[in-house]
């Protein structure tokens, strides 16, 4: 199936309807994805009613999310979907004319063969308990995304989430930003996914919005919080996005949010300063001029809100977290020159990969094999989305690479369904996320080889449940504990090749028999010892032999390594199936520890085979 209808559940009042829409689709080529969001109403009973007519998937969060983050809530009831290639979000109280799929199926191709990546549909607000219909609101087939979001504001247009169907690799590249309510994260998605190019719409057949007494959306419900997250969706995300707009378009929007702050009393000298630039950038000096004319009106008329104190107090504290900064990149840059080159590069990954919470939300976001590469790799960081131990298995799986079997995976409210006596003797609990060792068991007939425990069943639970609650793991998975070469089950050695687009530097030995580290050495992909240290506890004067599937490690290292480009550690076991993936290390050690040597081969190597890279 190609479309994934997704329903961020909350409120009973018109689920009804809603399902009811779905289930008389003249064409039934979609799944349905309810997460329920920690509802006091659950709609298990509905659900059951339509059991033989939809193809429904349910999952019952424990947390109430869309209370302080609607998107991390939509975000979190998109993952529950199965890699389909186009998504929609249907609101629970809204519905859908029976002909909504047919119509999307049937323009379909047109929508392929011209890349559209967002379609539209046709739409009708209904307001209950009246149950009063408006007109319909129809657009353009084609129309740049930047058109309808003007028309959305200055031309009497409507649109919402529930109307528009979006393909599923254009969310993973921006997702929704997280404003507050959520108020204007649509808008801004339908251009960041169309990529501020063409929408498609579909006038054949109508999506029904519903505002009612039951949804934030009906008027004097947290009007304050509204107009905070309106300005905050002009200030930091529409405004920043001015020049995807036509001229006289970007000053219609200037004036509105110039009006927006008059009328809530928001205007401030950041506001003034934000709205002048964008007036001087754009070349407009009589409009700054006629901007300020109006400022200096309101300013007199409304001394109190904006006064000479105020702007004395704002210069002030301007010029002091100006010398605050200052300070912190004085002492950021003595603490660079302390590190080596390899170590400052790291370190400068490390910021771009993990430095924003949107980033690791995305890391977050699920991806599958059957997905293409371009899917993967269609933002300008996109390995850090193999920093999720599923995501990178699937990776490693699309490019021909072994993995352990994955027995189950989830949240903490999946965890507490799950009966543990179902596993199997041996098997690994991990993180999801996160370092490789840290937090992770290695459970053989209920002995843990990491701690040397042994682990009753509710012992076990406890565990997992201070990783969900203690430690604020997300999500774990448990996977296969595969024998070694051997046969045996204990710790296994970790095989960590340093690779470079395609191209091996080391591979450096972890020899284990608990958590720590029992040696560390280095190898060539030959299999030679690396006689001088390449981190201070490497060990140079003894050799290991190879294991007996290194030839194995070495291609799928360099195909893996060909896919990633960038400098990145892959980590591979060697075990009675051969060589079986671990996992992708872009940091390894933050860049810490290693000697002049190490940090001299590694950065020649760098600078050799990713040239410009980050």
């Amino acid at each position: 199936m190609q479309l994934a209808i997704v329903i961020p559940y909350f409120k009973k009042q018109y689920f009804l309807e809603c399902i009811e829409s779905l289930a008389v689709q003249t064409n039934k080529n979609f799944t349905v994805y309810i997460g329920d969001d920690a509802s006091p109403e659950e709609p298990l009973e509905i659900i059951k009613g339509f059991e033989g007519s939809l193809n429904i998937f349910y999952h019952r969060f424990s947390e109430n999310l869309g209370g302080t983050s609607l998107t991390g809530q939509w975000h979190r009831c998109i993952n529950l979907s199965a890699g389909e290639r186009w998504l929609m979000i249907l609101g629970d109280d809204d519905y859908i004319s029976e002909n909504y799929v047919e119509e999307f199926y049937k323009n379909l191709k047109e929508v392929e063969e011209r890349n559209i990546k967002v379609v539209r549909f046709a739409s009708r607000v209904v307001r209950s308990p009246s149950g009063d219909i408006s007109r319909r609101f129809e657009h353009p087939k084609i129309e740049k995304s930047t058109n309808f979001v003007y028309r959305r504001y200055f031309e009497g247009s409507r649109g919402s989430l529930t109307e528009q169907i979006f393909r599923r690799d254009m969310f993973l590249k921006y997702g929704f930003s997280d404003i507050p309510l959520g108020w204007g994260s649509d808008i801004l998605a339908w251009m960041q996914f169309s990529e501020f190019g063409n929408n498609f719409s579909i006038n054949t057949a109508t999506a029904f919005f519903r505002i009612s007494d039951y949804n934030i959306s009906r008027g004097g419900y947290l009007e304050e919080q509204k107009m905070n997250a309106r300005i905050i969706f002009f200030s930091h995300y529409l405004l920043a996005n001015l020049e995807a707009f036509e001229p006289a378009q970007k000053i219609r929007f200037i004036k509105l949010f110039e009006e927006i702050l008059y009328k809530q009393g928001k205007l401030s000298i950041k506001y003034w300063i934000q709205l002048s630039k964008l007036l001087l950038k754009g070349g407009k000096p009589i409009q700054f001029l006629k901007f300020n004319r109006r400022v200096f009106l309101y300013v007199v008329k409304n001394h109190n809100s904006f006064t000479i104190i105020d702007l004395v107090n704002d210069i002030f504290f301007k010029i002091r977290l100006q010398l605050y900064r200052f300070k912190r990149s004085i002492f950021r840059q003595l603490e660079t020159w302390r590190k080596t080159e390899f170590e400052r590069r790291i370190w400068k990954r490390q910021q771009l990969f993990f430095g924003s919470d949107l980033k690791k939300e995305l890391s977050d976001f699920r991806f599958y094999r059957n997905d293409d590469f371009e899917t993967w790799k269609n933002s300008t960081i996109w390995q850090h989305r193999l920093e999720n131990k599923l995501n990178a298995k699937e990776f490693a799986l699309k490019a021909g690479a072994k993995v352990a079997k994955k027995i189950w995976s989830g949240c903490k409210e999946d965890f507490q369904k799950l009966d543990l006596l179902t596993l199997p003797e041996n098997f690994i609990i991990k993180p999801v996320r996160g370092e490789a060792s840290k937090d992770v068991f290695l459970i053989r007939g209920g002995y843990n080889l990491f701690d040397k425990k042994k682990y009753s069943i509710s012992d076990l639970e406890k565990a997992v449940h201070d990783l969900f609650m203690v430690k604020r793991i997300s999500e774990i998975v448990i996977e296969e504990f595969l024998p070694n070469e051997s046969g045996e089950i204990l710790v296994p050695n970790d095989y960590r090749f340093y690779t470079f687009n395609g191209n091996i530097l080391f591979i450096q030995l972890d020899k284990r028999k608990s958590f720590e580290k029992e040696q560390v050495s280095f190898y060539d992909e030959n299999w030679n010892l690396i006689k001088e240290k390449v981190v201070i506890d490497a060990v140079t004067n003894k050799s290991d032999d190879a294991p007996a599937c290194l030839s194995e490690m070495v291609i799928q290292a360099k195909k893996l390594s060909k896919h990633y480009k960038i400098f990145g550690r892959i980590d591979f076991y060697a075990t009675q199936k051969g060589a079986v993936f671990g996992e992708f290390t872009p940091t390894p050690r933050r860049g810490k520890s290693l000697t002049k040597f190490g940090n001299k081969k590694l950065i020649d190597a760098w600078n050799t085979y990713c040239t410009g890279m980050i």
